[in-house]
């Protein structure tokens, strides 16, 4: 090479260091001199809550610029409503970032034309937890073991939110796949706070929740009085917690199993499931993707989970839009299935 082309090389070089140098500075001074607004698409005191204020600090930490997070709830509609302000309304500059839920994943897709959000449409973080759930009853139920759930001579009543939200989608589903079973889902609930004290004045026998919330939410303290009592594991794979209470899938039959339930099962691979809108500058978005992976491995971040007896399992920004990406091309005969079942 010649000595004119060495030098032209190492000043193009030093030209893209230097461009690339000056992106990095602009994100820093961009996010020193504006605050990160962390939405939660879910009511205060939750598994969904409890994670975001946990995560909100760390991630802060590993933001160029240090800027300070701030989380506001905004529940409503099982997440769709933080959902369709995130696509529709959020101005797309990164100063803010949604914690969505699993079910914002496929019911724009089991509703279309009806939900005013599309998960392909915003763009993913990552996810912070491959979540499970649970159907559990009060202590003052009768109930003690699914087996007397199946063994009832009255219906069973599940308080739930809404069959949109995974906590009356899941348990709606089992009703279905299981006819002879005497189950009834009362919903219009506005929490699980809400659910729980209709369980504690007898108005229903049992509330789905994530096990999260169970084990770490302000709920906790109920699992180790025994006055929460875990009846069946809503998901394929048991959470080790669990050992000993059984599946749904034990109970179902296979064709319903591996079609509707296996298409519920997952979106809920990313539980807690962390966007922004599309359009976010992409030097800023790749800032806001690197804190978000830096942050989920933080031994703060661990830390904080293990003191709430949880734990996170990260997915990639990527890996989320693949699960959309999956989702999407689920069969229209299971996409049929799964509507007569909501039904």
């Amino acid at each position: 090479m010649k000595l004119s082309q060495v030098f032209r090389a190492a000043a193009l070089a030093t030209v893209a260091f230097g461009a690339g140098a000056a992106r990095a500075d602009a994100v820093e001074d961009f996010y020193g001199s504006h605050d990160i607004t962390l939405v939660v698409s879910a009511a205060p005191a939750g598994g969904a809550d409890i994670y975001a204020r946990a995560f909100a600090p760390v991630f802060a930490k590993h933001m160029p610029g240090r800027p300070n997070v701030i989380v506001t709830n905004v529940p409503g509609a099982s997440g769709l409503t933080a959902g369709s302000q995130l696509q529709s309304q959020t101005e797309p500059d990164g100063t803010t970032f949604t914690l969505l839920q699993s079910n914002n994943l496929y019911i724009p897709l089991i509703k279309k034309g009806q939900v005013p959000f599309d998960p392909r449409e915003v763009d993913w973080l990552g996810s912070l937890s491959r979540e499970r759930h649970v159907l559990v009853t009060w202590k003052t139920s009768g109930l003690k073991t699914f087996q007397d759930v199946l063994d009832a001579e009255e219906p069973v009543i599940i308080g739930a939110t809404t069959l949109n939200q995974i906590n009356g989608t899941l348990p709606e589903l089992m009703r279905q796949a299981l006819p002879d079973v005497p189950i009834k889902i009362v919903t219009g609930y506005q929490g699980t706070g809400e659910i729980l004290l209709a369980m504690q004045r007898g108005e229903v026998a049992a509330r789905s929740q994530s096990v999260t919330s169970l084990f770490a939410g302000s709920e906790a303290k109920y699992l180790e009085t025994g006055e929460l009592i875990p009846l069946l594991q809503l998901t394929r794979m048991g959470d080790p917690k669990l050992d000993g209470v059984p599946l749904v899938t034990d109970f179902v039959p296979p064709e319903i199993a591996s079609n509707v339930f296996d298409f519920v099962f997952l979106p809920v691979a990313a539980s807690r499931p962390f966007a922004v809108p599309k359009g976010v500058p992409e030097d800023r978005l790749a800032a806001m993707r690197k804190a978000f992976e830096d942050a989920a491995a933080d031994p703060e971040f661990a830390e904080a989970m293990a003191k709430l007896n949880s734990e996170t399992e990260l997915l990639t920004g990527q890996e989320v839009a693949d699960i959309v990406t999956r989702v999407y091309q689920t069969p229209d005969d299971t996409l049929d299935m799964f509507r007569e079942f909501l039904n």
